[in-house]
C-alpha cells in the first residue's frame, strides 16, 4: 500500500518578472507592461493550495506609473487572499547589484536566472518557510503536492523541475523550477547554485550551465549512495518546451477588465484619477 509522504508545515512559491528595460507604455500603446495573464496564472495555482504563501516579485524600479497603477488595481481587486505582490528590490543582495540596475547592460536572461536564486535565498534565510519554491509563470500546476516533488524534498532536500515529454514523463532537467528545504537545500543553494550561476551573471550568460555544474558538483560531494542517480532523479515534470507561450485569453489590459475598474473604481465621483497615478 502507497504511504503518503509528509507534506511540510509551512511553504510559499515564488514567481518572478523582471523587465528586460524599463518600461515606457507610452510609446506602444499598451496600458500595463507586465502580461496580467501571467499574474493570473499565478493566481490559479494559488487558489488550488490555499495553505502555500504564493509571492509575485517584480521589478519595480523597471516599471512606469501606469503599470504599476494596472499591475496594483489587478492586484486589489483579483488576488487571493494568499498572494502577495512584492518588490524584488526590497532584497538587499538584488537591490545592491550593479547587474539589476536598468543602465548595467546586462543579459536578461542572465539577470532573471540568477534572481531567482536571490529569492529563494532571501525566503529560506528571513522567514520561517520549510521549504521555498520558485516556479516560471506558464507552469500549470506547481505541484507542490505533487508525492514525488515530496519524496525527493525530504530524501535530498531539493527538487527541480522537468520539461513534460509527448508521454507525460520526463524530459531535460531545467531552472523553471526549484524547491529547497531549510538547511539540506539551502546548502546546495549557497554552496553551488549561487557561485556557479553568479559567474555566469559576470559572465552575461543564462543560469542553465550553472545549474548542470551545481547538480554536478552536488552529487559528487554527496558520494555514493547518498546521491540521487542522476539530474533527472531529482526532477518532476512540471515544465514546458523552449518556445512555449502563455494562452492569449486576453490582450494585457482588455476592454472588460478596463470597464470592470472603471465601474468600481475610476468612476466613482470622489476618485482623483492624476492624484492616484502621482501617488503610486
Amino acid at each position: 500500500m502507497f504511504r503518503k509522504a509528509k507534506q511540510f508545515d509551512s511553504t510559499c512559491l515564488n514567481y518572478v518578472w523582471i523587465n528586460k528595460e524599463p518600461i515606457i507604455t507610452h510609446e506602444d500603446g499598451e496600458l500595463c507592461g507586465i502580461p496580467l495573464n501571467r499574474i493570473d496564472r499565478a493566481h490559479q495555482n494559488a487558489k488550488a493550495y490555499p495553505e502555500t504563501a504564493f509571492n509575485i516579485w517584480v521589478d519595480y524600479k523597471l516599471l512606469d506609473c501606469s503599470t504599476r497603477f494596472f499591475i496594483e488595481s489587478h492586484d486589489h481587486i483579483n488576488s487571493p487572499d494568499n498572494v502577495q505582490l512584492r518588490d524584488l528590490n526590497d532584497i538587499p543582495t538584488y537591490a545592491e547589484n550593479a547587474h539589476f540596475s536598468p543602465e548595467g547592460g546586462t543579459d536578461i536572461w542572465a539577470r532573471v536566472d540568477y534572481a531567482r536564486l536571490l529569492v529563494l535565498e532571501h525566503c529560506l534565510k528571513t522567514t520561517d518557510v520549510d521549504v521555498a519554491f520558485y516556479s516560471d509563470f506558464d507552469t500549470r500546476d506547481v505541484s507542490i503536492e505533487n508525492k514525488e516533488a515530496l519524496k525527493s524534498l525530504h530524501k535530498y532536500g531539493v527538487v527541480l523541475g522537468s520539461v513534460i515529454k509527448d508521454d507525460g514523463g520526463k524530459g531535460m532537467v531545467e531552472n523553471g523550477y526549484f524547491g529547497l528545504c531549510k538547511e539540506t537545500g539551502e546548502h546546495f543553494l549557497d554552496s553551488y547554485l549561487l557561485p556557479e550561476t553568479e559567474k555566469a551573471l559576470m559572465d552575461n550568460r543564462d543560469g542553465f550551465e550553472a545549474l548542470k555544474a551545481s547538480i554536478d558538483g552536488w552529487r559528487n560531494e554527496r558520494g555514493n549512495g547518498k546521491r540521487p542517480r542522476s539530474r533527472i532523479e531529482l526532477a518532476i515534470p512540471v515544465l514546458f518546451r523552449m518556445g512555449y507561450r502563455m494562452p492569449p485569453d486576453y490582450q494585457r489590459f482588455d476592454d472588460f477588465r478596463i470597464n470592470d475598474l472603471e465601474e468600481s473604481v475610476i468612476d466613482k465621483p470622489d476618485y482623483n484619477f492624476a492624484a492616484a497615478m502621482r501617488d503610486i
